[in-house]
């Protein structure tokens, strides 16, 4: 399991023991509102009101790329933005807006945002 938390961390957890596993530290400036693994089940991504994703190794316990686009914002209080990766995790998209940002999981290249016709709640990948 994994939880993102108001001072910016992302926690692993051992589902049944509940113990903590790591604590990845402080990934964003300001709270950590949504968080997500890949399905290869080796990295995970975050989401924070800081308008930054964070792609960590959960093979190192590292973040491997921090990515924003200036066209960002943070979700309102309250609101949860959870990042996803795409199926092969080469891919990482998050709504913000009225708008949907994706990068290359790895390198961090940007892809064009595109807009929506008003405020998404969610995002989720379908298998190609």
């Amino acid at each position: 399991l994994a939880s993102c938390h108001q001072n910016g961390h992302v926690v692993l957890w051992n589902a049944q023991s509940g113990e903590m596993v790591q604590d990845l530290g402080a990934v964003h400036d300001d709270p950590a509102v949504g968080v997500r693994f890949s399905d290869d089940g080796r990295s995970i991504a975050s989401f924070g009101r800081d308008s930054r994703v964070v792609v960590s190794s959960l093979d190192t316990m590292t973040s491997l790329r921090v990515m924003q686009s200036k066209s960002m914002r943070p979700p309102p209080v309250g609101v949860t933005s959870v990042p996803v990766f795409s199926p092969d995790a080469s891919m990482v998209a998050v709504c913000s807006g009225i708008s949907i940002h994706s990068w290359e999981a790895m390198s961090g290249q940007a892809h064009k945002p595109f807009e929506l016709p008003s405020p998404a709640l969610a995002l989720s990948w379908s298998l190609p």
